[in-house]
């Protein structure tokens, strides 16, 4: 797989998309890729920089800090 770049996060979120719409072969399958997707790169958010995450009564925020 090669690096890419996008140069706008929209665009980076049509391309990924799209790719799990080729994938997949119902809406319901779409969804669950979708939202396995976005815990995944949330967990690796986590442990990249727990300090930039408060959690509370059972939610999760990640702090929006530039690196």
């Amino acid at each position: 797989m090669t690096n890419q770049r996008y140069p706008t996060p929209e665009a980076f979120k049509q391309a990924l998309e799209q790719r799990l719409r080729t994938t997949v072969t119902s809406g319901a399958l779409f969804a669950r890729k979708r939202q396995l997707l976005v815990f995944d790169r949330f967990l690796a958010r986590v442990v990249a920089r727990p300090s930039a995450v408060i959690c509370r009564r059972h939610c999760c925020w990640c702090a929006a800090t530039s690196r």
